[in-house]
């Protein structure tokens, strides 16, 4: 249920294993063992960040897919926005896919050597890969030279750059922080650089996902000849 209930609309969630452990006031111990019983609903993305809940859209009565649903465009987009992270080729045939069986165990538990902690295996304990080192792009952005790459082979060297110069002056101007930057260029970001090539002149003020607005320079009163 917890996952269910902190998903996005398109079943997917950011892995947080120490937050989900203290909002269910459980151990990280307890949370693998209870991730490693739950894989068979679960699909983790190739870096295991990400984890996308098999049947969450059948169950919110969202397939099949209808084209000029709103809703459904955006649980499209979604996914489509994290193809690259689960290397999927085709939206519908992930989403009807049976989940793939884990590769190696998330809890510490006791089994026949699933994992990483202890079991009835002589074999070497396998340690997780690390994950990217993170480069910073501008004074306020970071994110890894894949996710840099890729906004680059999407957008171009000068899309990329006018999208991370948005994200950079937005946080430089309230102080807001973001998980993880390259997520938020491919949301709201995205959305805000879109706006701006089909209205250049606009000037309101670029939105997060939670629709604050970044404050705009005050205007300055004409002067007044006495």
């Amino acid at each position: 249920m917890y996952l269910c209930d902190n998903c996005d609309h398109a079943g997917l969630i950011e892995v947080n294993e120490r937050k989900w452990a203290f909002d269910m006031n459980v151990s990280e111990k307890e949370l693998k063992g209870a991730l490693e019983g739950l894989q068979r609903g679960l699909v983790f993305s190739n870096d295991r960040d990400v984890i996308y809940l098999k049947n969450f859209i059948k169950h919110q009565k969202n397939l099949p897919f209808n084209q000029k649903n709103k809703a459904h465009l955006g649980i499209m987009n979604r996914l489509e926005e994290s193809r690259h992270k689960f290397g999927f080729q085709n939206i519908i045939e992930f989403i009807e896919a049976p989940a793939k069986p884990l590769e190696r165990g998330t809890g510490i538990g006791i089994g026949n050597g699933i994992g990483t902690g202890i079991g009835n295996c002589d074999e070497k304990k396998i340690k997780p890969e690390p994950k990217p080192k993170k480069i910073e792009v501008s004074e306020f952005v970071s994110m890894t030279e894949q996710e840099h790459q890729k906004l680059i082979s999407d957008f171009g060297a000068d899309g990329t750059t006018e999208l991370i110069e948005i994200l950079n002056n937005y946080k430089g101007s309230t102080g807001k922080r973001y998980k993880n930057d390259y997520l938020a260029i491919r949301g709201w970001v995205k959305d805000r650089y879109l706006e701006r090539k089909a209205k250049p002149n606009s000037n309101r003020g670029a939105k997060d996902d939670s629709g604050e607005t970044a404050p705009q320079p005050p205007r300055l009163k004409p002067i007044t000849k006495w």
